[in-house]
């Protein structure tokens, strides 16, 4: 489990009026303007007002350095986690902004508020007066062309049954222990015998399996390690490159309606 800040202590604000009566009211620590926001230890939870007695007047809830929950005077609401997708930001917006769950997911931090759930942009979620939000778009999620997925899967079957086979087969290569699991190889378009075994080379470096084998001797345990070429692996290794190399052809970008949230299953092959 990954380290995050304690929110025990912290306030929750419903809007700029209420967020403004409890700035006044914290004092600054002692030889500074910090205002602590909670604890008065927690330094790194803040409290300050900006723009003071101007039409963009605002108090922000801030969190090392990041303005995280902004309430306007004009009843504007900005959430904001400056490029920093953690537990700790997540858990202090969603404890300071009283409406909605903040979450996060597939890499971006999601905010669900009537009924719909959203995005917060790298710029800020901006909650209006009414609560409407102002800048949000639908997610975009892939989806399998079965059509197409059937017909690169043919292209490609007569090099993956090779690789299948070799897999098998081959047991005195020097296994490579460290090498990533999914690496740079690519799935060869012609049937070139000296391209198929550059890349096979490149796929067994992906498909190495470790095999530990327990031995007992005069009351104590002993292991050695054996390697070999897993088929199963292999198989995985060949199905990521495929779907990777022809990712434009065999998935179809498909745009959600606005507030509904799905977990784009096949976001691993466009990384």
């Amino acid at each position: 489990m990954g380290f995050s800040i304690s929110t025990n202590h912290l306030p929750r604000f419903r809007d700029f009026e209420h967020a403004s009566r409890y700035e006044r009211r914290v004092k600054p620590i002692r030889g500074k303007t910090i205002k602590p926001l909670g604890k008065r230890s927690a330094q790194h939870m803040q409290i300050t007002r900006l723009n003071e007695n101007t039409e963009q007047e605002a108090i922000a809830c801030i969190l090392y350095g990041t303005n995280c929950v902004t309430f306007y005077k004009d009843g504007r609401v900005l959430l904001n986690h400056g490029g920093y997708i953690t537990q700790s930001t997540t858990k202090f917006i969603d404890c300071v902004y009283y409406a909605g769950r903040v979450e996060p997911k597939g890499g971006r931090l999601l905010f669900t508020h009537g009924g719909g759930t959203y995005a917060i942009p790298k710029e800020g979620l901006v909650i209006g007066k009414e609560g409407q939000l102002e800048n949000v778009e639908p997610f975009k999620v892939h989806r399998v062309n079965r059509a197409a997925m059937k017909e690169v899967r043919a292209r490609c079957r007569p090099f993956m049954d090779y690789c299948l086979r070799m897999a098998k087969l081959i047991d005195d290569w020097e296994p490579i222990s460290k090498a990533p699991a999914y690496g740079p190889a690519e799935i060869p378009e012609g049937e070139d015998i000296e391209q198929w075994e550059s890349s096979l080379r490149e796929f067994l470096r992906g498909s190495v399996h470790r095999e530990y084998l327990y031995e007992r001797n005069n009351g104590t345990t002993a292991y050695k390690v054996k390697y070999g070429y897993s088929p199963a692996l292999m198989n995985k290794h060949l199905h990521y490159a495929m779907c990777r190399q022809y990712r434009s052809t065999v998935f179809d970008e498909v745009t959600l309606p606005l507030g509904e949230y799905k977990r784009d299953a096949y976001a691993r092959y466009f990384k």
